[in-house]
C-alpha cells in the first residue's frame, strides 16, 4: 500500500501467495504488504466488506495474499465498525480496508467491554 514503511520485524518477509484462487472476500484474512509484493511479514488485515479489487489479477496487480477465514465472531468487528460510523460509511462506500495493527508478540490482555456483551 502507498506510503506504508516496513517496520523492523523479528520474522523475515513471506513470498506473496496471492494467485492461489482464493478471494478478499467479507470476513477473509490477508496478509498486509509494503509496495513490495514480498514484504508481508507479521501484519495482517481482516476484510469486513468483499474487496475482489484487492485479489491477484496479474503480475503487474498482485494483490494479497488470503491465508485464513473468520469463523466465528464477525459480529466483534461488525459491532466494533458501528461505534465508527464515519469509517463504516467510507469503507462501504469507496471498498477501503479497515488498518489495525494485533501485535502478535507478547500481546496485550484482553479485557471485556460491556458494551459488547450480549
Amino acid at each position: 500500500t502507498s506510503g506504508m514503511v516496513q517496520r523492523q520485524t523479528l520474522f523475515a518477509p513471506i513470498s506473496l501467495e496471492s494467485n492461489r484462487g482464493l478471494s478478499n472476500k467479507r470476513a477473509s484474512v490477508a496478509m498486509a504488504r509494503t509496495n513490495d509484493p514480498n514484504s508481508a511479514n507479521a501484519q495482517f488485515f481482516v476484510n469486513v466488506v468483499d474487496n475482489a479489487f484487492l485479489d491477484y489479477s496479474s503480475d503487474s496487480s498482485p494483490g494479497y495474499a488470503v491465508f485464513g477465514e473468520v469463523v466465528r465472531g464477525m459480529e466483534v468487528i461488525d459491532a466494533r465498525l458501528l461505534l465508527r460510523p464515519r469509517l463504516l460509511s467510507k469503507l462501504i462506500g469507496a471498498n477501503k480496508v479497515w488498518r489495525c495493527t494485533i501485535p502478535l508478540v507478547n500481546p496485550p490482555p484482553c479485557t471485556t467491554n460491556p458494551a459488547m456483551t450480549r
